[in-house]
């Protein structure tokens, strides 16, 4: 699965992106974890597994960092 930022994202977008990565974050998906695991502070150098609990607050922080990038 893969997750871009559009370069001109909207509110809609993202909140939708947010949910698919939520979603794929609590089956495990590695890409989605692993977005997690590079964008997220509290997950930083920990295992991709360790994120599969993530909340959505947790991806939406994560994808917000990651637009600031």
């Amino acid at each position: 699965m893969s997750f871009s930022i559009p370069f001109h994202p909207n509110y809609e977008q993202l909140r939708k992106q947010a949910k698919d990565l939520h979603k794929a974050c609590g089956k495990g998906d590695s890409s989605a974890l692993g977005l997690l695991v590079e964008h997220h502070p509290k997950y930083s150098g920990t295992s991709p597994d360790d994120a599969v609990d993530a909340s959505l607050s947790d991806v939406q922080l994560a994808l917000s960092s990651r637009l600031s990038v």
